[in-house]
């Protein structure tokens, strides 16, 4: 930003306070401007979490109206993982017969999803296989689909989870797996 002596007398700054964690600043007001001088305010934005930021400049100097303040915004991006369903259940199955379900992963955030990894883990996980169409990366309100499959070895109940390994806040999300074989 540029401030401006637009007064008849030198404009003295005597400081310039910006109390944020998401905007930093670097000036070049550091001398008296002359009138119709101008100096410059170099403001960075660097969101520390995702939504709407606010902050402001307060300019202390010896023009009218002292101190002058100029409100800061921007707005964090990040990506959001909803699953739906959270978690699946398969119901009883015969021993070496598969049964498949399917888990709709969306960005729901507003930056893109960057996919580490999907696997399936646990004491039953041979049990459970997947298959996903996601790819290394969900754009900002995109969409994909994981494909589990449950083909239980012997009779019993069965347990494992599904773990994506992501960017999002929290890094993993995951998708709680459960079926009984007779």
């Amino acid at each position: 930003m540029t401030v401006t002596n637009s007064g008849d007398a030198d404009l003295s700054i005597s400081g310039i306070d910006l109390l944020s964690t998401d905007f930093s600043r670097v000036n070049t007001c550091t001398v008296p401007a002359s009138p119709k001088g101008t100096c410059t305010i170099n403001v960075t934005f660097k969101p520390s979490d995702s939504g709407l930021r606010t902050a402001q400049i307060v300019i202390k100097d010896n023009a009218s109206g002292n101190p002058h303040t100029v409100p800061l915004t921007g707005a964090g991006l990040a990506p959001a993982v909803t699953l739906n369903p959270p978690s699946l259940n398969f119901a009883a199955q015969a021993i070496n017969t598969t049964v498949a379900q399917e888990v709709t992963l969306t960005n729901s955030g507003n930056a893109q999803l960057s996919i580490g990894g999907i696997t399936v883990s646990g004491t039953d996980s041979a049990d459970f296989t997947l298959t996903h169409n996601c790819g290394n990366a969900v754009a900002g309100a995109g969409a994909c689909t994981i494909k589990i499959s449950f083909k239980p070895a012997a009779a019993g109940s069965k347990t494992a989870a599904v773990t994506i390994s992501d960017n999002a806040p929290g890094g993993t999300n995951t998708i709680p797996l459960s079926g009984n074989s007779q």
